[in-house]
């Protein structure tokens, strides 16, 4: 994800330099497709971790199943696992 960060930063700052030598109208144009870029950008970020956490919540739900002996003991690693992924949220 970093490899597309730079290529996505890269790109953002070469249609920046270009919106310099642009006359007034084509410089608007390169801005409006900057912003949808960074737009689009922020929206996959966002869907790549909501899919991340809600991988990583079926899978703690499964081990934790697994592993409750007693009641206290789950509860108390249930919560421990939901700070966690409101920490990476």
């Amino acid at each position: 994800m970093a490899d597309k960060e730079k290529s996505k930063t890269d790109l953002v700052s070469q249609g920046r330099a270009l919106m310099k030598v642009s006359n007034e109208v084509r410089a608007s144009d390169i801005e409006q497709k900057i912003q949808r870029l960074e737009d689009k950008w922020e929206h996959l970020k966002a869907v790549i971790a909501f899919r991340w956490a809600n991988q990583f919540n079926k899978k703690t739900a499964i081990f934790l199943h697994a592993r409750c002996i007693d009641s206290k003991e789950c509860i108390f690693g249930m919560k421990m696992r939901l700070n966690l992924v409101k920490t990476i949220l």
